[in-house]
Formats: C-alpha cells, sequence, structure tokens
C-alpha cells in the first residue's frame, strides 16, 4: 500500500510540475505575443511619421 501511495504522489509531482512548465511556456509565449503587437504598432506609427515627412517633401511613400 505505501509503495502505491508513493507512486501517486509521484505521478501528482510529475503532473504538477508538467502543469508549471506549460503554465510558464504559455506565459511567455503570451508575452512575445504581446511585445510583437507593441512593437507593430510603435514601428507602424513610426513609418506614419516618415511618409508624412516624405509626402512633404514629394518623395513615394515607404
Amino acid at each position: 500500500m505505501d509503495s502505491n501511495r508513493s507512486q501517486a504522489a509521484n505521478k501528482d509531482a510529475l503532473t504538477k510540475a508538467e502543469a508549471e512548465k506549460k503554465a510558464a511556456e504559455k506565459a511567455a509565449q503570451d508575452a512575445r505575443i504581446k511585445k510583437r503587437e507593441e512593437d507593430f504598432l510603435r514601428l507602424s506609427g513610426e513609418v506614419e511619421i516618415l511618409n508624412k515627412g516624405r509626402d512633404f517633401i514629394g518623395k513615394r511613400r515607404l
């Protein structure tokens, strides 16, 4: 009986470790996605500013 309890405890510990690992991976992925979205918005704004300047001097837009 003790060995069954030990095996169950080990399985629970492994499951917890796997769950924590998956949660950490998901959090990291969400952070990467958020950073990419922020970078895209920032760069889009910078390109728009550059295009306004290029319009002013008569050059082709980017």
